[in-house]
C-alpha cells in the first residue's frame, strides 16, 4: 500500500547556507549549517517556531550533528574538523579539545544512547571511542586511511557502525572497542548508515544509489533496495523501524516498507541536494541544499 505525505510547514532560509544535518532532540529539531549557527526549532508545535540560535565554535561550519537519547548531550563536527560538545537544554557548548587531549581532524561523529560513549572518525582513518565520564580514549581503531565519511550508534548501545569513502562499511563492538563485522556490498562512498530501532538491522547508503541491509549479528545483508538515480545522502528508520526514509542529491525523497522491502512513497518538492531527515511525531523532515527545512505529515492525518 502507497502512502502519501504532504508538507505541512517550510522555514524558508532557515540557514543562510546548506543545512547539513537535523536532529531530533526530545520536542525539538536542531540543525546545523555551513553559516556557522545552530538553531532549535519547536518541533511540538505545528508552526515550529525558531526558540534560539547560538554561534559555534566551528569557524568553517557545522556538517555533523548527533545527540544522546537518554542525557543531554548533544555532538558536531565541523568542516575545520573539530568537534563541539553541546547541553541540549541550555545550548552551552564545550570544544572537544579543550576537554581532552586530541588532535582534531574529526569528520564525523556519534553518542551512545546514555552520553557516556563517543564514537568519531578522522581525516587520516581512524574510528575512535572516548569515554565520556572517565576522560579516557577506550579504543582507537586504524582503518588503514579509510576516510569514515558517516558513523553511528545501536539504540541498545552496543555496535558503532562506519561508513567510509572507499565503499567499506565497518560494525564495532563499542563493549570490546573491535571490528564485530566487516560487511560488503558497497564499492562507492557510502554516505549514511542507521540502525533500526531495535539494533538488529544496519541500513547503509551512498554514491551507489543503492540501500543495502544487513543482519547485525551475522553481518549477512539480508536486502538491497533500488530506485534512486542519484547519490543517498541521508537514511533514517522512523521510532516503529517498519519504515525507512531516503532522500538523494537530487532532492528526491523515498519512503521503504521494511517488511515488504517495497517504495511505498516518493517525494521531490526540491531540486536541489537534501543532506538530512528525520522522523518527528506526526511525519518526517528534510533539510538541504536549499536552505529550507521542510515538515511533512501522512496525507491521511488530518
Amino acid at each position: 500500500m502507497r502512502q502519501e505525505y504532504v508538507v505541512s510547514q517550510v522555514q524558508e532560509d532557515a540557514h543562510e547556507l546548506d543545512i547539513y544535518a537535523i536532529k531530533i532532540v526530545k520536542d525539538q529539531l536542531w540543525s546545523v549549517s555551513g553559516d556557522k549557527k545552530l538553531k532549535v526549532w519547536d518541533a511540538a508545535s505545528d508552526q515550529h517556531e525558531l526558540l534560539f540560535e547560538v554561534e559555534t565554535p566551528h569557524q568553517l561550519g557545522a556538517h555533523k550533528l548527533d545527540a544522546s537519547l537518554e542525557n543531554e548531550l548533544a555532538v558536531t563536527c565541523g568542516f575545520g574538523q573539530d568537534v563541539c560538545l553541546w547541553n541540549t537544554s541550555t545550548g552551552e557548548t564545550a570544544p572537544l579539545g579543550s576537554e581532552w587531549t586530541h588532535p582534531g581532524e574529526c569528520w564525523a561523529a556519534c553518542t551512545s544512547p546514555d552520553g557516556n560513549i563517543l564514537a568519531f572518525t578522522t581525516v587520516d582513518g581512524h574510528l575512535c571511542i572516548w569515554d565520556k565520564q572517565e576522560n579516557t580514549k577506550i579504543a582507537d581503531l586504524d582503518t588503514k586511511g579509510k576516510l569514515g565519511l558517516c558513523i553511528a550508534y545501536s539504540s541498545d548501545g552496543r555496535f558503532i557502525a562506519s561508513g567510509h569513502q572507499t565503499g567499506q562499511l565497518f560494525l564495532v563492538s563499542s563493549e570490546t572497542g573491535r571490528l564485530f563485522h566487516s560487511l560488503l556490498g558497497h564499492t562507492q562512498p557510502v554516505r549514511s548508515v542507521a540502525f533500526s530501532p531495535g539494533s538488529k538491522l544496519l541500513a547503509a547508503a551512498g554514491d551507489s544509489k543503492m540501500i543495502t541491509i544487513y543482519d547485525v549479528m551475522s553481518g549477512d545483508q539480508v536486502a538491497q533496495l533500488s530506485g534512486h538515480k542519484s547519490w543517498v545522502f541521508a537514511i533514517a528508520f522512523n521510532p516503529v523501524g517498519d519504515l525507512l526514509l531516503s532522500a538523494d542529491s537530487s532532492g528526491v525523497i523515498k519512503i521503504w516498507d521494511i517488511d515488504t522491502l517495497q517504495c511505498i512513497g516518493t517525494q521531490s518538492e526540491t531540486d536541489g541536494a537534501i543532506w538530512s531527515v528525520a522522523w518527528y511525531k506526526t511525519g518526517f523532515i528534510v533539510a538541504g541544499a536549499d536552505r529550507s527545512i521542510r515538515w511533512y505529515r501522512a496525507a491521511a492525518a488530518e
